[in-house]
């Protein structure tokens, strides 16, 4: 079953990332596309990464997830625009990446406090 929290967590992922990626250039539908497969593939794995650390889970832990997610969205960036340059998509994935990580724990700081 799929928690009110992941979708909730997956659709700020998403919207913040698709619109940081429009903003940088990715406009066309396959582009827009793009950027959806790559949350489908990594977004999952992030979340269920911190749930299974529980309590262990902490800032360095989650800079390391989601440094990993960046190079695995940038290869998934690349794989499916082949006309993209691969440095190009690191970049890309990273600012969509960091804008995402910024509004979720905005949030996230905001309820805990």
């Amino acid at each position: 079953m799929i928690s009110p929290e992941y979708l909730a967590a997956f659709a700020l992922t998403l919207s913040v990332e698709v619109a940081v990626g429009f903003a940088l250039g990715l406009r066309s539908l396959p582009e827009i596309g793009a950027v959806g497969a790559a949350q489908l593939i990594t977004h999952p794995l992030l979340y269920a990464g911190a749930l299974a650390l529980g309590a262990s889970y902490s800032l360095p832990s989650c800079l390391l997830m989601e440094a990993g997610a960046v190079v695995v969205e940038a290869a998934v960036l690349r794989y499916a625009l082949p006309y993209k340059r691969f440095p190009e998509m690191l970049l890309v994935s990273l600012m969509m990446n960091l804008a995402s990580f910024l509004a979720g724990a905005a949030l996230f700081w905001r309820a805990a406090a």
